[in-house]
């Protein structure tokens, strides 16, 4: 399975990214119906471009469609946003015998740029430049994984969480515990200590969790 739209051309890249924002952040409600005639209108495109998007949002987890009644924005369950998070902790545990460590100088480079550049957003208080450095931090870190059907199937659940990560980020102060964590993670890596840093994810990936269903409240 891709990464992430990769046979996506760059016109459906573009409305993707819109959307996957525009979800994140809640310009679309959970349960909003995804016109597509509205759509169309909106970014000034063709209705293939606007269900080959819907579709790649599904993948992600952001969208559902049902029969006779469309697209509309998934709305995460307690028990679902529960049951994904297991569902990742287990594949990170697996993921970390599965590891290519020492990682190289470049990949490190690479984590502290986009470090560097989620502390730029949280000091500016850009929550969409902080969405898109998370979301590279996590893409490099997948990256790291040998085995690629476990690779493929651990991007498939970080995708499936994104609007959980982010809704809690909106909902919460988790912005400076987040940079923390990438801090201590990025460290791991360059010492090679595998066992510590699979328990900084693990602790990464419950402090998203429970920041979720915290402000999901009873619901």
């Amino acid at each position: 399975m891709p990464s992430k739209s990769n046979n996506a051309t760059g016109e459906e890249k573009r409305i993707i990214s819109a959307l996957e924002e525009g979800i994140v952040f809640g310009q679309f409600a959970p349960r909003e119906r995804l016109v597509e005639s509205d759509l169309m209108a909106q970014f000034h495109t063709r209705r293939h471009i606007i269900r080959s998007a819907i579709s790649e949002l599904e993948r992600f987890g952001l969208v559902i469609r049902r029969p006779n009644r469309g697209a509309s924005v998934c709305d995460l369950t307690r028990e679902q946003i529960s049951n994904l998070y297991d569902m990742r902790i287990v594949l990170q545990d697996a993921a970390a015998k599965c590891l290519a460590l020492p990682v190289s100088t470049s990949v490190l480079a690479d984590l502290h740029s986009q470090q560097s550049q989620y502390e730029t957003a949280i000091a500016e208080n850009d929550l969409r430049a902080a969405f898109r450095a998370n979301d590279k931090f996590h893409d490099i870190l997948n990256g790291l994984v040998t085995n690629p059907y476990l690779r493929d199937t651990l991007v498939m659940y970080t995708l499936r969480t994104k609007l959980a990560r982010f809704t809690a980020f909106r909902r919460s102060t988790l912005f400076e515990d987040h940079w923390q964590q990438h801090g201590a993670i990025i460290d791991a890596l360059g010492s090679g200590d595998c066992a510590r840093l699979n328990r900084l994810l693990i602790a990464h990936l419950e402090a998203s969790k429970n920041a979720y269903l915290a402000g999901l409240g009873t619901h």
